[in-house]
């Protein structure tokens, strides 16, 4: 028998409510004619505790072997109640327990020799709705001198493991309403190398349920745009918890910049034409070629103005640089032995000035070194974090960055699009997280 009940269930000093997004199951015992369980029976009759096995349409344990106090209220008990998402249910055990661990009572599985005893065997269908408490009130007979198997168990015996409950609430700062709020996250939960528990949190205070037998618990938060969370708390400082757990995220500021052919400032400098500026190349590659019988040895030089953006002192989490691949002829592709590195500009130089004789120095400390393509077409995924670290904490001495290959001999190239290119799809793009 179900029924729905939409008051909020208080039960010792704890004082459960709903949690807004969830729903809960509570169980309540109905005895049958064959028990006449009373307030006055002995401490062996009496239920404590309820063990409980749950799964969800498909087949899926949700809860295993769950101990859940029961609580007396006259000649009525009812347990505390327990967390379940919104859904279909099937409750596939119930045993209950008394002082001393002992099983006194079940309710029979479909096809044993105690089923035709009550009027609905297990497993029981049930629906959990958010924001409401479902009341679930098995029928149950005593299991006396009966054996498990009379029931349909393989056993009555349990190895109870203590757990308690804490609540944890996630919060963000919102630029928007200028203070902190609530949000969603995933929380992993470990004992050392081992992951005891994951799910995902709603932007409401969650209920979290772990064993007390272990020493300390590692608390992971991640969520997308934000500093993970990682601390590791002894059992003690979680057990001694009396409100909620209030974890804030920091926010990882993330900078994407892929100028066009206006605001974009890059050039490319060719020693066959060392006088000439290539300021409007839609093409910058680090290239070493042939030209009219002479050796062309082409650098590119990129500035995306990051002082503009971030200040100096600022950490930088990630910075990655997405070169895409564009052909200067149809014939164009990446060849040869075309490691290159990426250097830190050191000097001034402008987009429409600068030429292979001007060109500005560089440095090769914190120069990021890119391996050989392993595609003729392909586009490259850069880390270079450390480089744009060095740029942020000197930015009195950092103009950008140049492209410079290993080997500047024929015939070596990598082919990428500039900020000029026609495709804005393929314009040079930083992306920096700090």
């Amino acid at each position: 028998m179900i029924s729905f009940i939409s008051t909020f269930i208080f039960i010792s000093c704890n004082k459960e409510t709903i949690k807004e997004g969830i729903g809960k199951v509570i169980f309540s015992l109905n005895i049958t004619k064959f028990n006449n369980l009373k307030s006055s029976d002995t401490i062996a009759l009496k239920p404590t505790k309820v063990i409980v096995s749950i799964e969800d349409m498909s087949g899926k344990n949700v809860i295993d072997s769950k101990e859940i106090i029961i609580y007396q209220f006259g000649e009525s008990y009812i347990s505390e109640p327990v967390a379940l998402a919104p859904g279909n249910y099937k409750l596939i055990k119930f045993i209950i327990l008394n002082s001393e661990n002992n099983a006194i009572y079940a309710t029979p599985i479909e096809g044993s020799e105690k089923a035709y005893l009550v009027n609905d065997p297990l497993p029981i269908n049930f629906a959990v709705i958010k924001d409401e408490v479902t009341k679930l009130t098995p029928e149950v007979i005593t299991i006396a001198t009966s054996t498990p198997a009379d029931f349909g168990y393989e056993t009555f015996s349990f190895n109870l493991v203590k757990i308690f409950d804490f609540q944890l609430a996630i919060f963000i700062y919102d630029d928007s309403i200028k203070n902190f709020k609530l949000t969603d996250a995933k929380i992993s939960i470990k004992n050392g190398d081992k992951t005891v528990y994951e799910n995902s949190l709603t932007a409401i205070t969650n209920t979290i349920t772990i064993r007390e037998d272990i020493s300390e618990y590692k608390i992971i938060i991640t969520k997308s745009g934000y500093k993970t969370f990682d601390k590791t708390y002894k059992i003690d400082t979680l057990k001694s918890l009396s409100e909620p757990l209030m974890i804030i995220l920091e926010k990882i500021n993330v900078l994407v910049l892929q100028p066009g052919p206006e605001e974009g400032k890059d050039a490319v400098v060719a020693s066959i034409i060392p006088d000439q500026n290539r300021g409007l190349s839609s093409t910058s590659s680090p290239y070493a070629w042939t030209q009219d019988g002479k050796v062309n040895i082409v650098r590119p030089l990129i500035d995306f103005n990051i002082k503009n953006f971030i200040q100096k002192g600022t950490i930088i989490k990630k910075a990655t640089l997405y070169l895409f691949y564009a052909p200067y002829g149809i014939s164009d592709k990446h060849e040869g032995s075309n490691e290159f590195y990426i250097k830190r500009i050191i000097a001034p130089w402008d987009e429409l000035t600068v030429t292979w004789d001007n060109q500005p120095a560089t440095t090769n400390e914190g120069a990021i070194f890119v391996p050989k393509s392993i595609s003729q077409y392909q586009d490259y995924e850069i880390d270079i974090t450390s480089l744009i670290q060095e740029i942020i904490n000197k930015p009195e001495s950092s103009y950008g960055i140049m492209m410079q290959l290993l080997y500047e001999n024929p015939y070596n190239r990598a082919m990428f699009a500039s900020s000029d290119y026609p495709d804005s799809t393929k314009h040079p793009k930083l992306v920096i997280n700090f």
